[in-house]
């Protein structure tokens, strides 16, 4: 369990802000973890703190709501759908009327998918008053969309972020890329520090002397690409090497046959979703992230903080500022499974670095919670 300590530069009005963060479900992914560590930290600085789900079904549920604590309200919209547009959609009349009923200070989006809903919402809500803030948690322009779909999503994401009074990305280099593409919004985006890195990750776990180990972890499904992160480790000279998948999701079976059709399957691991990670990546020898893209992936601060080295296809925008330029990690020049499997091969007998986890430990959940309550107080 973890514990935030306050230590906000003035103090919050009163009687105390209503902060209303909207998710779409509690799964397993980071961004849901980040959710509950954001609204735990707002209520324990002292907001009157609810998250609305736009479905009651999420497989992370059990896993999550114990995160919250006991000052956060968890409320639920009824009935769920067979996808996530469809629950956005069913439920947006309830949203706008709990909006109206609730009377929120702010109503803040907990990532990409949800943006627009919520801008949309507080437009129809009878409340003005409420500040709107979006947050981005993954690239709004990915070089793999079509030139449609670019329009599109670039046309929507301009008149949500037209709306906001404030927009949190998650680095720098996203806050110059947003800034560049949505000029007419530029004053709006702000960097703000995630919360990532646990106290069970700084703790110093002594790394397990074991069989070198290569680890992947995240939701089995395309963006990952851990298609390609197999095909490399095939293509790897190191045959003593384990590789170890952490996580689940509907890509299961189909990279466990391509591992038996690739002739590794004797040499991987996939246990399934891990609570803790924080003893994988003592153990790892290597983190590698094969995903086409990400916002800030917190695998990877994650991976830091136990002083892990990691490679990464360049899938975020940070990603050549933070692990190109760290001790024993690098940046993929292309998704390229031969690349890959050099990189590998020439990083994963290096002794293990020292100074990984000092870049980890800004992304701490209590300075975290501190740069998210700063830029909401500046609203307020």
């Amino acid at each position: 369990m973890w514990i935030f300590t306050s230590n906000r530069a003035r103090p919050l009005l009163q009687p105390p802000p209503k902060l209303l963060l909207t998710i779409h479900k509690f799964g397993l992914g980071g961004a849901d973890r980040v959710c509950a560590f954001v609204a735990r930290g707002f209520a324990e600085a002292g907001f009157d703190t609810e998250v609305i789900s736009f479905s009651p079904q999420g497989d992370g549920s059990d896993a999550l709501e114990p995160l919250f604590g006991d000052q956060v309200q968890l409320t639920y919209l009824a009935g769920a759908g067979i996808s996530r547009t469809r629950d956005l959609v069913r439920q947006f009349p309830a949203f706008v009327g709990h909006l109206n009923a609730a009377r929120p200070d702010i109503v803040m989006s907990t990532g990409n998918a949800m943006n627009w809903i919520t801008a949309l919402g507080r437009s129809r809500a009878t409340n003005t008053a409420c500040r709107l803030v979006l947050k981005t948690t993954n690239p709004i322009i990915r070089a793999n969309d079509s030139g449609l779909v670019t329009t599109i999503r670039a046309a929507g994401y301009a008149r949500a972020f037209a709306s906001a009074d404030r927009v949190l990305t998650l680095s720098d280099a996203e806050t110059r890329q947003l800034r560049a593409a949505f000029p007419g919004a530029a004053d709006r985006f702000r960097t703000v520090i995630n919360p990532y890195v646990t106290p069970r990750m700084l703790a110093a776990i002594a790394p397990v002397a074991v069989p070198r180990i290569i680890l992947g972890v995240g939701r089995f499904e395309p963006q990952k690409r851990f298609d390609l992160l197999l095909r490399a480790f095939a293509r790897s000279s190191d045959q003593q090497s384990r590789l170890v998948l952490l996580g689940d999701g509907a890509d299961r079976p189909a990279l466990q046959a391509l591992a038996v059709e690739i002739g590794i399957a004797e040499r991987l691991e996939m246990p399934g979703f891990v609570t803790d990670v924080a003893p994988w990546f003592a153990q790892a020898s290597l983190f590698i992230l094969s995903s086409n893209y990400e916002g800030l992936p917190a695998v990877v601060l994650e991976a830091m903080a136990a002083n892990c080295p990691v490679i990464s296809t360049d899938c975020f925008p940070a990603a050549r500022a933070l692990v190109g330029t760290a001790e024993g990690c690098a940046v993929l020049e292309s998704a390229d499974v031969i690349e890959l499997a050099q990189l590998m091969d020439a990083r994963v007998g290096l002794p293990r670095p020292t100074q990984l986890r000092a870049i980890a430990e800004r992304y701490s959940i209590n300075n975290a919670i501190r740069s998210h309550v700063a830029e909401v107080q500046d609203l307020l």
